[in-house]
């Protein structure tokens, strides 16, 4: 399994010509994603403590595709503190009629409080094992 954490900083926003909010670009199965933020500066999570975390997870719940962590300086448009998904490979071949998962993309919102560190450990178990099916109707 691969897992990449990927600050977001003033330098990745993007500001579009017909876009009120500026966006940062997110990997998403095959093609890729959109995320508006709040151009307002923010407290980012802590990127050593996600990437502990990240790995301690990880070991405990593996998955089987990639996981994209983004971790952004600005507020997500939601306003959530994170939210993950899972991106679907449609260049690959179909099993019983559905594509197979091509990665797991999690996105941490910057906020305007500093973030607690028992925050970003909660997320990050939180949001990278939630998405496993076997994990989320409790089977072990």
């Amino acid at each position: 399994m691969s897992l990449q954490v990927i600050p977001i900083n003033d330098g990745d926003i993007q500001w579009g010509f017909t876009d009120t909010m500026p966006s940062f670009h997110t990997k998403h199965g095959t093609y890729g994603c959109r995320e508006r933020v709040d151009p307002f500066p923010c407290y980012a999570h802590d990127l050593a403590l996600v990437e502990s975390e990240l790995k301690r997870t990880a070991d405990l719940f593996p998955l089987p595709f990639p996981v994209y962590l983004y971790v952004s300086a600005f507020e997500c448009e939601g306003r959530t503190n994170a939210h993950a998904s899972t991106g679907h490979d449609y260049d690959g071949k179909m099993v019983d009629g559905e594509y197979p998962i091509g990665n797991g993309t999690i996105v941490f919102s910057g906020k305007r409080i500093p973030i607690m560190p028992s925050m970003t450990r909660y997320l990050v178990s939180h949001d990278g094992v939630l998405r496993r099916p076997d994990v989320a109707q409790g089977v072990r």
